[in-house]
């Protein structure tokens, strides 16, 4: 692992010395999130992965939501995600720590995409222009995401695993809801911030639920404007 550590910060000219230190603090942690240490790595320093490691995390996002459709979350063990998805055991582990981790990342890559301040034209959607600051446009950009792989997200939010979706969901949503408050992007004047934060989190998670069971068929742009107009500011483009 320090020899595929050491050639990431070949490839990324990520300096020597914070290397190390992550090795060091990696050696303290038990094996299983040691041996996907160079993924986290990666996300830390924005370092894409190649095809083949894409290929990998959609087939196990896939298999999980097939799943789903089939039985509950907790009787669902990694031995079925292997089967479904065929993915060796090894490599399901250098992706993952548990199966739970596959609904996290699924939320953290929809995030860490849209909050990308190197954003590129993408097919359908062109965010390439806007600033990670412009609070409406990022919610929009999430949308589309969304919309995009909106059969495995249906797949996961609407079975036994949709509770952990939401409070995963949630945990992502209430910095940038705070921010979008603070700002006065959106804004109520007379109420506390943090119950507006909270309030505008549980409006957003709605909205999407909603728009998720309708096999997301509004536009993002549509279902951006449904939200801000329940938050009281109707002008997202």
């Amino acid at each position: 692992m320090e020899k595929s550590i050491m050639k990431l910060y070949q490839t990324v000219c990520i300096k020597k010395d914070k290397i190390i230190q992550l090795i060091k603090i990696f050696r303290t942690k038990p094996v299983h999130l040691y041996d996907n240490s160079i993924f986290i790595v990666r996300r830390c320093y924005n370092v894409p992965m190649d095809k083949r490691e894409i290929k990998t995390r959609q087939a196990i996002f896939s298999a999980m939501a097939d799943l789903l459709a089939d039985k509950d979350f907790e009787s669902i063990t990694v031995g079925d995600i292997l089967e479904r998805s065929k993915v060796s055991r090894s490599t399901f582990y250098s992706h993952f720590n548990k199966k739970e981790d596959v609904i996290k990342d699924l939320c953290d890559e929809l995030f860490h995409h849209v909050l990308s301040p190197d954003l590129k034209k993408e097919s359908g959607h062109d965010f390439s222009g806007y600033s990670i600051f412009e609070y409406k446009h990022l919610l929009t950009h999430f949308l589309f995401h969304v919309q995009e792989d909106r059969v495995l997200i249906k797949g996961i939010s609407s079975g036994s695993a949709g509770a952990m979706f939401r409070q995963v969901l949630r945990g992502k949503l209430e910095p940038l809801m705070e921010a979008c408050v603070k700002s006065k992007t959106i804004y109520k004047e007379g109420i506390d911030e943090k119950l507006q934060t909270k309030l505008f989190t549980e409006t957003f998670i709605v909205v999407l639920d909603d728009w998720i069971a309708k096999d997301c068929q509004a536009s993002p742009i549509e279902v951006a404007d449904i939200f801000h107009r329940f938050s009281g500011d109707a002008s997202v483009q």
